[in-house]
């Protein structure tokens, strides 16, 4: 699931890029959850860093998209932006800002369509990092993505991945800063580092990964559940 924002005080303008957004996931198999803000404050206001995206408008009531961006930088440097206008002069500002792209409005389906795949791989080439494992006799390249969850036992360290397992001496410590900073993963217990695209059902005490049912001890538990919940709803718009 990606967390997409719309900033546009334009009503129409908004729900069309979001029906753009839903056809596009159609197409894709991609799966949107789409926030709308009518101004800046309302967006910046309380901000995490859920998005994968964010649709900026420059002509807003009160701060304007270029200022409202400049802002956003200091609480995400990370997040792809994209400038949604009708004047193509205020592009070059972009590169201040580091914003990825710009659609010039009236936004047509067929230019949303060619900008927003690239969107899509510039967020899903920030979202993998390759780990190598290491064993006494091999060494193994693997993608985070295609890991579902890495348990440690007794020194060792079993990465569960779509492919298969693969063990090797470790400690939660060692996967921890292979994977600690990579966004989407998180404790369940002490012994367990999820996935997050990987969890599907869970209850109080315990989380469906990948089709294996893991333990979520009650130290982590606010701690991984409020690392689910952003991780696939990100916060409700004000």
């Amino acid at each position: 699931m990606r967390n997409v924002a719309i900033v546009e005080d334009e009503k129409q303008e908004a729900n069309k890029l979001a029906s753009y957004l839903s056809a596009y996931g159609k197409k894709t198999g991609e799966n949107f959850r789409i926030f709308a803000f009518p101004d800046a404050e309302r967006f910046l206001t309380g901000y995490t860093a859920d998005y994968d995206a964010v649709f900026m408008d420059i002509e807003l009531p009160g701060m304007n998209g270029m200022d409202a961006s400049r802002e956003l930088r200091k609480l995400d440097r990370n997040v792809v932006l994209v400038f949604v206008t009708n004047m193509s002069q205020f592009a070059a500002e972009g590169y201040s800002v580091d914003a990825f792209d710009f659609l010039l409005k009236p936004v047509s389906y067929s230019d949303f369509y060619l900008k927003f795949t690239r969107i899509m791989n510039k967020i899903k080439s920030s979202d993998d990092v390759t780990i190598i494992i290491r064993g006494k006799e091999f060494a193994r390249r693997v993608f985070s993505s295609d890991i579902k969850y890495v348990e440690v036992r007794n020194h060792l360290l079993t990465y569960h991945l779509e492919s298969g397992d693969i063990s090797a001496p470790g400690t939660m410590k060692s996967a921890l800063e292979q994977l600690g900073d990579v966004r989407g993963f998180a404790l369940c217990n002490q012994s367990y580092l999820v996935n997050l695209r990987y969890v599907g059902e869970f209850g109080d005490s315990e989380v469906n990964v990948g089709g294996d049912v893991l333990a979520v001890s009650r130290p982590k538990r606010r701690e991984f559940f409020k690392a689910v919940n952003l991780y696939f709803n990100g916060r409700e718009a004000k």
